[in-house]
C-alpha cells in the first residue's frame, strides 16, 4: 500500500528561493527532500536540530511573517525588501 502524503507549501521570498535551489542544487538535493529531512529529524529529535535558530521575538502587533523575517535575518542576514 502507498504511504499517505500530504502537501507543504510556504511562501518565500524570491532571492531567498533562488539562493537556496542554487545551494540545494550544488549538493544534489531538491528542495522537498531537503524539508522532509529537516522534518524528520525535528520529529525524531523533538525539536529543531542544533544551530538553528528557534528563539522567536515576542514583540506585540506583529505578526508571524515579521517573526520568521527576523528569523531568517539572524541566520542568513538582512532579507531585501
Amino acid at each position: 500500500m502507498p504511504a499517505q502524503t500530504s502537501k507543504f507549501y510556504s511562501r518565500l521570498d524570491n532571492q531567498l528561493k533562488d539562493q537556496v535551489l542554487d545551494a540545494l542544487a550544488g549538493v544534489g538535493l531538491a528542495a522537498s527532500e531537503t524539508i522532509r529531512i529537516l522534518l524528520a529529524r525535528m520529529a525524531a529529535g523533538g525539536g529543531v536540530p542544533s544551530g538553528l535558530p528557534i528563539q522567536m521575538p515576542t514583540m506585540p502587533g506583529f505578526g508571524p511573517r515579521f517573526r520568521t523575517r527576523c528569523m531568517i535575518s539572524a541566520a542568513l542576514g538582512p532579507i531585501p525588501g
